[in-house]
């Protein structure tokens, strides 16, 4: 069975958030992180609750890191497992 997801692309035509391949963190991450920031909690408390690095939320939250938007999606195709996950 194959399975299908989205990739988000920005404007140069690379893929950005989870998609991207060397992405260490998933977008849910990151939105947990934002949503935890705007609860008013700090960094400190965000990054152990998260277990992820303070720099690494301090660039979400700012947007240096994962703030591009996204220009396009595509549909993209992984795996050719069953649901038993056999090959």
């Amino acid at each position: 069975m194959k399975l299908h997801r989205w990739i988000a692309f920005n404007s140069a035509g690379r893929r950005i958030g989870q998609e991207h391949p060397r992405a260490k963190f998933t977008d849910r991450d990151v939105e947990m992180a934002i949503q935890l920031s705007y609860e008013g909690f700090s960094l400190s408390e965000i990054s152990r609750k998260l277990e992820i690095p303070k720099s690494t939320i301090c660039r979400w939250l700012s947007g240096e890191s994962r703030g591009q938007a996204v220009a396009r999606w595509m549909r993209g195709e992984y795996g050719t497992k069953n649901c038993a996950g056999n090959a």
